[in-house]
């Protein structure tokens, strides 16, 4: 982590989905049942598939902080990179 001031990142996604149960007997298993929910998860890919992690009430919070940082941090290392390639087509990169 030589170049990360802060580590507290994560890249994946939130999402939100609504789950049936395993009460065959409940409303969720009916045709046109909605389902329990909406839960949170995080998506991440994992080894090339994304994988869904459940989220608690209270991390949602926290998590969706540290997707933010993972975005912020992408849109500098753009930036910088653009920046480094405009000096050296101008012959001014060290």
């Amino acid at each position: 982590m030589k170049y990360l001031k802060e580590s507290r990142i994560i890249k994946g996604s939130l999402q939100k989905k609504k789950l049936k149960c395993g009460n065959p007997g409940c409303h969720c298993h009916k045709k046109g049942g909605k389902g329990h929910g909406p839960y949170a998860y995080l998506a991440v890919v994992v080894k090339g598939k994304t994988q869904p992690f459940l989220l608690k009430k209270w991390d949602i919070p926290v998590v969706n902080k540290y997707i933010d940082r993972h975005r912020k941090l992408r849109k500098e290392v753009e930036i910088a990179s653009q920046k480094n390639v405009r000096l050296l087509h101008q012959g001014r990169l060290r």
